[in-house]
């Protein structure tokens, strides 16, 4: 696994198991081309997209690993509260609401204490707003894995967004979920 074991230059980084797209052209002069790719396909909140340009060239093969795109980012699916949930204030004790978030790399590896994906450097935070108005920000600490979560304080009712973002300081790779929902 790269991430474990770093590799020389021109030492394949794929394996058998590696996503790819194996293609044919038949071209008979030099044609520039641009691939794209949009993922994850699933997430849509989620989306990002890398793209490249190369000439390719009649006759010559992309060897190899071919053409490699990073798709950076994390996946965040905020799991509580619901979007659209209405909360009575009388039904949380001490006015004390759970949010959780699921925080996921893009190629789908764990976020784990000590793991490959360290969550002890991630930085998972929640902003509270209430009618449109700022009232907070929050850490939100590791629970499991890929999964965060903080308890906060909700002041009385109104119209609630709370933005959760996801950040690690040694990859720059960031994701961003948004839930609405309502207090009565």
């Amino acid at each position: 696994m790269i991430m474990k074991a770093p590799k020389d230059r021109y030492t394949k980084i794929a394996d058998e198991g590696a996503a790819k797209f194996e293609g044919r052209l038949d071209i008979s002069e030099p044609i520039f081309v641009r691939i794209e790719v949009l993922a994850p396909m699933n997430h849509k909140q989620s989306q990002v997209s890398a793209v490249t340009e190369l000439w390719l060239l009649p006759g010559k093969h992309i060897i190899g690993d071919g053409v490699i795109l990073e798709i950076p980012g994390f996946i965040v699916d905020a799991l509580q509260p619901r979007t659209h949930q209405f909360i009575k204030l009388s039904t949380l004790d001490q006015s004390k609401l759970k949010v959780q978030a699921n925080v996921v790399m893009m190629c789908g590896c764990l976020i784990d204490k000590g793991g490959v994906w360290n969550s002890d450097s991630m930085e998972v935070q929640v902003t509270v707003k209430r009618n449109g108005e700022v009232l907070k920000h929050e850490m939100m600490q590791f629970i499991s894995p890929n999964l965060f979560e903080t308890t906060t304080t909700i002041p009385s009712p109104g119209e609630y967004e709370m933005i959760i973002s996801a950040y690690d300081p040694n990859s720059g790779n960031t994701g961003v979920d948004k839930v609405n929902f309502v207090i009565m």
